[in-house]
Order: structure tokens, then C-alpha cells, then sequence
């Protein structure tokens, strides 16, 4: 008798607990794990404030305050997709060592696709909009109303995952699909910046109108949505895995191939200059290779371009975050690279730790070059975000400041991440064969003090000294390690020599075989 779907969701859950549990990194992710809820019970807690407050401040202004909610439904849908690209990853099960059992390989991908639907991610603003209904909503259309709003709810923002899903399986099939979320989100976004947007506000009114008054039409149609949405995912990813598993090279994988063979060629010419500064331009053309050769690290670097992108043309060309905000998006953008590259410090070499230890001092170079070329591309948000300061919305000493304090003091936190991460990453992992990627505490406790550490420094200097005073002293205290970092850098490389057996050996046992 062929094994039912409860059945062997069942089974996968309890053998995906257990190698979790038989992990090295078991104890350290139990740590993570209980900080991660922490600040989701954070989140939670301001969400609920936040709607609570809303809902007092817009109740005597208007007569159905929940009406100009409904109308930014489009911010709140960009927001959650822009929340999954840099946080969820795709909830691919490990089906290629299934593949030889009695399974059938699409229960398995429906299996995915509704463990997917109960995802947390699909839940994260609920915490604002029950709340903020039951206060506005039920006033008017009694407990019923607040039901059907917050279902409806649910159901649009698990139509927003599908959605995330078939862009993103997509996407890692050729890069040219990131055009795709685009579209969808940047056309009603441009025409939001050229104030033509009243189509965009009233359809979410409208639909958030029918959603409290139970319109039947309004549910079955953000369910046919749904099965249209999975559908269209469960055959992409019935032809990834059928490629990956039987290695078969269709026109995208061809034309992916050609198309970095000519910008491999390309890309040696141009480094060649790096020869002239030895082992470090070595380890440069390296860590170059890495992002732009291997599928995971050039999808990673294409979002992280992308977002830095969306957010620094938020703030320099529109009015949406003018105020404090301008200055922590400004914030957020330099250290999003840090974030994005040096978090996973080592991992990827961990791949071939054992010979880059057969050379002496080659892991100080490997460090040194990592910090010149990361330090380089913060050219890259820093010319994005320069319209924002010709524009007058950010002052010049504040973005001197981050220019100068995030590849300093920020990289300098990072970088300490080389000596404790101890987990091997796959730097081309493929659908199938993708494992979860836990956050380890060192790096949640040191990507918790990057965020806070500037923005309480900011804020204390600004009330001692002034905001410009404020800026050129951020700026001086991030030249200063810009200046110093050879001496922390062999500090840093120092302290990974001492504990490098532990590190080698962790990052053996935790290789993909």
C-alpha cells in the first residue's frame, strides 16, 4: 500500500527534526533560536502598538478609519515581499534521497508548497491589522466583520508567498526572471511616484471593503489565486528537480552557461592589474569568482543590489520616508552589504579550508582581501543614496559619517565572525539539495549590535554635539579603523590560528557530501 500524504509529511518532519538535532551546531542553534523569538516577540509587541495607536489617532479624524488602511494594502504586499527576499528561504525539501523510494515525486512538492502556506512569514502583519480591526472594525460589522478581514487577510498574504516562490524558483532557473517582481511591484509603484495612483488606492478599499463585509466573490477569487499561484509553482519546480536530478541541460542552462563563459573571459581580462599585488589581488580575483561564478552567491548579490537599489530610490526621489526614517534607510543600505557577504565569513571556505592552511599566513591575506574589496564596493550604495543628500533630504556629514563608519567600526564587528563561524556553506546549492541555513548566535548578537551600535551612537553624539558635529565625529571614528585595520585584521587572524583545529573540524563535519 502506497504511504498517504499525512503519513509521510509526518516522517519528513520528524527525520528533518532529527538531523537537526544530530547537527554540530545544535546547542549553538537553540541559542539563536530563542533570540530569534525574542525579537519576533518584539516585532509583535510594536505592530500591536503601533495599530493601537493608529486606530486612536485616525478614529476621530474619520468616519471608517479602517478604509485609509485598506487603501495602502499595495505598501503592506511590497513590504512582506521585500521581507522574504532578504529572510525566507525557499522551503525546499531534500527530495533527492527520496527519490529511490515509493514516493511520488509531486506529493512531495505539494507537500512543500503547503507546508509553505504555513509559513510564519504569511502571519507577520496580523499582529497589526487584528488588532487595529477590532478596534475600527468591529465598531461597525461586529466580531464577523473582524473574521472575515483577518482570513482575508491571511489568504492575500499567502497568495503574496506563492508569489514569492514562483519569482524566486524562477529566478534561480536564469537571472534575467528578477525583471518579473519588477514589474509586478514597480509598475504600481511608478505610478505612485507620478501621482496616478488613485486605481491602486481604490482597488485596495474596495477589497478590503469586501473582505469585511464577507463578499463570497472577493474569497474565491484570492483562492482561485492561490491554486493558480501553486499550480504555477509546482511545475517549475517539478522541472527544476527533474533537471538537477537527471542533469539535464535545457535552453536556459545552455544560454546560463555562454553567457558566463564570455563574462568569465571578460571578468580575467579586466583583473588583470591584481597580479601586481600578489597573494591579496589573488584572493581578490577569488572572492570575485565566488560571487559571480556560483548560483548562490550571484543570486544573493543580485538582491542585495536590487534592494539597496529600491531603497535608495525611495528616499532620494520620494517623500515616503522623509524624516527620521531617510536617515535609517540611508543607515540600513551601507550596512546591508555587510550583512549580506561578511555574515557568512568563511563558510564558503570552508569548502577547502585544509588547503588554504597549507600556506603560511594565506588566511591573513584571504581576510585582508576580503576587507579591501567589501570596503571598495561601498561605492556602490554610497553614489545610490548621493541624490538623497543633493536633494537636502540627508545632511553631507551624515552620509560622510556612514561612508566612512560602516566599513570601519561595522566591518571591523563582522570580521570577527571569521574566528567563530563554523558551519560550511554550499556556495551552489540546488533546489533539491538546499539545507537550512540556521543563524548561529554569534552572528545574530553581532548583526543586532551593527544595527543598534550606529543609530545609539548617532543619536547620543546628535544630542551632545549637534547633528553636524554628530557626523564628522562618526566620520573620524570610522577612519580610524580604516587607518588601524592591518593591526585588527592580524588580531582577528591571530585568534582564528588559535582555535583552528576546532574550526577545521567543525567545518568538515558539516560539509554537503
Amino acid at each position: 500500500m502506497r504511504p498517504n500524504g499525512v503519513w509521510t509529511m509526518w516522517e519528513l518532519w520528524k527525520q528533518r527534526r532529527l538531523a537537526e538535532r544530530r547537527s554540530p551546531m545544535f546547542d549553538g542553534s537553540r541559542y539563536a533560536e530563542a533570540l530569534i523569538g525574542v525579537g519576533i516577540a518584539a516585532w509583535m509587541a510594536y505592530l500591536i502598538i503601533f495599530a493601537v495607536l493608529l486606530a486612536f489617532i485616525l478614529g476621530p479624524a474619520a468616519r471608517e478609519p479602517y478604509q485609509i488602511i485598506n487603501r495602502g494594502l499595495f505598501f503592506f504586499l511590497l513590504a512582506d515581499f521585500s521581507i522574504r527576499l532578504s529572510l525566507q528561504k525557499l522551503p525546499t525539501q531534500e527530495i533527492k534521497p527520496y527519490s529511490l523510494l515509493p514516493l511520488r515525486r509531486g506529493l512531495l512538492i505539494d507537500l512543500m508548497l503547503a507546508r509553505s502556506a504555513c509559513s510564519p512569514f504569511n502571519l507577520q502583519f496580523l499582529p497589526f491589522f487584528v488588532p487595529f480591526a477590532v478596534l475600527t472594525v468591529a465598531r461597525y460589522y461586529g466580531v464577523w466583520g473582524v473574521v472575515t478581514y483577518s482570513v482575508g487577510l491571511w489568504l492575500l498574504f499567502v497568495a503574496n508567498n506563492y508569489l514569492f516562490l514562483f519569482c524566486q524558483m524562477l529566478r534561480r532557473r536564469h537571472a534575467l526572471w528578477i525583471g518579473l517582481p519588477v514589474i509586478i511591484y514597480g509598475v504600481p509603484l511608478l505610478f505612485i511616484l507620478i501621482d496616478r495612483a488613485a486605481a491602486i488606492y481604490d482597488a485596495g478599499m474596495n477589497l478590503g471593503e469586501w473582505l469585511i463585509t464577507g463578499q463570497t466573490a472577493a474569497f474565491v477569487g484570492l483562492l482561485a489565486a492561490i491554486v493558480v499561484l501553486w499550480t504555477m509553482c509546482r511545475r517549475v519546480a517539478e522541472r527544476e528537480i527533474y533537471t538537477e536530478l537527471n542533469r539535464v541541460d535545457d535552453a536556459d542552462s545552455r544560454a546560463d552557461k555562454a553567457t558566463n563563459k564570455r563574462v568569465a573571459g571578460g571578468m580575467e581580462r579586466a583583473l588583470d592589474f591584481l597580479n601586481r599585488y600578489g597573494d591579496v589581488g589573488e584572493y581578490i580575483r577569488l572572492e570575485i569568482r565566488l560571487q559571480l561564478r556560483n548560483k548562490t552567491c550571484r543570486s544573493q548579490l543580485w538582491m542585495i543590489v536590487s534592494v539597496v537599489t529600491a531603497f535608495s530610490l525611495l528616499i532620494s526621489f520620494t517623500s515616503i520616508y522623509d524624516g527620521a526614517m531617510t536617515g535609517f534607510l540611508m543607515l540600513y543600505d551601507f550596512i546591508l552589504f555587510a550583512l549580506a557577504f561578511l555574515a557568512s565569513l568563511m563558510t564558503y571556505e570552508g569548502n577547502y579550508i585544509d588547503g588554504l592552511m597549507v600556506r603560511h599566513e594565506s588566511i591573513y591575506a584571504l581576510l585582508r582581501a576580503k576587507y579591501l574589496l567589501y570596503t571598495a564596493a561601498i561605492a556602490l550604495p554610497a553614489l545610490l543614496t548621493l541624490p538623497a543628500v543633493l536633494a537636502g533630504k540627508v545632511g553631507w556629514t551624515t552620509w560622510v559619517g556612514w561612508v566612512c563608519f560602516v566599513p570601519g567600526v561595522i566591518y571591523c564587528l563582522m570580521f570577527q565572525l571569521a574566528v567563530y563561524n563554523q558551519r560550511t556553506a554550499d556556495p551552489n546549492a540546488p533546489l533539491t539539495g538546499q539545507r537550512s541555513n540556521k543563524t548561529t548566535t554569534p552572528q545574530l548578537v553581532v548583526t543586532l549590535i551593527s544595527f543598534a551600535l550606529p543609530l545609539l551612537l548617532s543619536s547620543a553624539l546628535t544630542a551632545a554635539i549637534g547633528k553636524e558635529a554628530a557626523g564628522l565625529t562618526i566620520a573620524a571614528i570610522g577612519i580610524a579603523f580604516i587607518a588601524t585595520s592591518p593591526r585588527w585584521l592580524r588580531h582577528i587572524y591571530r585568534r582564528f590560528m588559535a582555535r583552528r583545529y576546532k574550526n577545521m573540524e567543525a567545518y568538515r563535519s558539516s560539509r554537503q557530501a
